[in-house]
């Protein structure tokens, strides 16, 4: 790991976990500030394993041949921002064109991406008035088995996702705030589009998110939401199953 390097990947980790302090959610509460910090720890730890030491599950296939197309593409220094799998590798490219490249760069910026979707997704629960179901549902989002795992590693998901969610945050926010809804109508849109240019299959499933925040009256009623301890564990451990039997399956 040269000087370049070190300094890339430190700056990301610094600004990672500097993020939740600039909320007031995490300022407020001190267990979800734990929790976000511990998630974190999971998607680094997997980060370092898969860059210098061995390849973690699901870092063998598309993660890889990503950071290997982006090294090219760096080392050519000419990028393409299309769109699909091409828009990703050119980022990646031109973000080791801009550090170096270096697999735990690539990384850093997927843990960036899950990091920023944590506090959209708490800024979504306090817009649903469900601030006191902050914490487990933070952990039962980012600290599920197939999201540290696959996402601390060079795959376009974490992106899609942060930009899938901000245009959810806008639509709810479009829906329950009776302020400038055009201005979030007109992110919403612009979010979803930007998540369907790293996969085509997204602009069909914004078009349906798109058309069901027009249509659909939102009514929050705390009474509507029951989230028990049983419930969280077979949230968390069915992904456990599945890639246990993935994992066996594929090196079988």
């Amino acid at each position: 790991m040269n000087i370049t390097t070190i300094l890339a990947t430190t700056i990301f980790i610094l600004v990672v976990f500097i993020l939740p302090t600039l909320s007031t959610h995490f300022r407020k509460n001190n267990n979800l500030l734990l929790v976000y910090y511990f998630v974190v720890l999971l998607y680094q730890l997997v980060a370092f394993t898969n860059a210098y030491w061995f390849r973690t599950i699901g870092a063998d296939m598309d993660a890889n041949s990503f950071h290997v197309d982006a090294i090219d593409i760096s080392n050519g220094g000419v990028f393409i921002f299309l769109s699909d799998i091409s828009l990703y590798k050119n980022i990646i490219g031109f973000l080791y064109w801009l550090t170096n490249p270096s697999h735990i760069i690539g990384e850093q910026l997927s843990i960036l991406s899950i990091s920023i979707s944590i506090i959209v997704l708490v800024s979504i629960t306090d817009l649903l008035k469900l601030n006191k179901f902050q914490t487990p549902i933070i952990f039962t989002y980012a600290a599920l088995p197939t999201m540290f795992t696959l996402g601390a590693i060079t795959l376009r998901e974490p992106l899609q996702v942060l930009l899938f969610m901000t245009a959810i945050f806008f639509g709810l926010k479009m829906k329950i705030d009776s302020k400038m809804k055009l201005v979030n109508f007109f992110f919403m849109v612009v979010f979803t589009v930007a998540a369907g240019l790293f996969h085509k299959a997204l602009f069909l499933f914004g078009s349906v998110l798109i058309f069901v925040f027009l249509i659909w009256n939102v009514d929050i009623n705390l009474d509507k939401y029951k989230i028990t301890k049983s419930r969280l564990l077979l949230l968390f451990f069915i992904p456990i199953f599945f890639i246990i039997f993935f994992y066996v399956a594929s090196n079988s």
